[in-house]
């Protein structure tokens, strides 16, 4: 065996770590970041606006498919003889397809639109968004739907709907729960 300088007693030499470690051996830290920038809180009547007008996406397909289910309905007369009208497959299929496209609206507007966006459709509308009261980004599909079940709450006497008029966070009991809040928008 050579006793050259190209070898070494236990075979290769591993390539270097691309990556400085601590002097230490201990393990990096992650460096200090600013907080979030400051942000405008959202007014309590922008925020009914937009719930209003959350309510209007997915309410005018579902009345639209009984009014059509409705004028497609046959006059007729009940088991005591009153007026009254018979659906017809049309017409039970004009309220099936209006009640499918509220609901797929309103799971696509208020979870994952806002929960990806921060902007349900009457948000985007008035100018508001909702953010993570720690992280300033939008919550999420899954906090978002948390956030509507959890709007059973606020229906409580209406108080939880109220509480932002007071609240210096001006945030619902479902705000508080998922740690959310309702910004203006940028």
């Amino acid at each position: 065996m050579s006793n050259d300088a190209t070898t070494t007693p236990y075979g290769a030499t591993p390539y270097p770590s691309p990556y400085p470690g601590a002097p230490d051996g201990a393990a990096p830290v992650q460096a200090w970041q600013p907080a979030p920038p400051p942000r405008e809180l959202a007014g309590w009547w922008s925020r009914v606006g937009a719930s209003v007008l959350d309510q209007l996406v997915v309410g005018v397909p579902y009345f639209a498919g009984g009014m059509i289910g409705l004028l497609l309905s046959t006059p007729g007369v009940d088991q005591l003889g009153e007026p009254s009208r018979s659906f017809t497959a049309a017409g039970m299929v004009a309220v099936w397809l209006g009640l499918l496209t509220s609901i797929v609206l309103g799971i696509w507007n208020r979870f994952l639109r806002q929960g990806r966006t921060g902007q349900s459709l009457g948000k985007k509308a008035l100018g508001i968004r909702l953010v993570g009261s720690r992280t300033g980004a939008p919550i999420g599909a899954g906090a978002a739907f948390g956030r509507d079940v959890a709007h059973l709450l606020d229906g409580v006497l209406y108080l939880g709907y109220l509480w932002p008029l007071w609240d210096r966070d001006k945030q619902t009991f479902a705000d508080k729960l998922l740690s959310s809040v309702v910004v203006r928008a940028r």
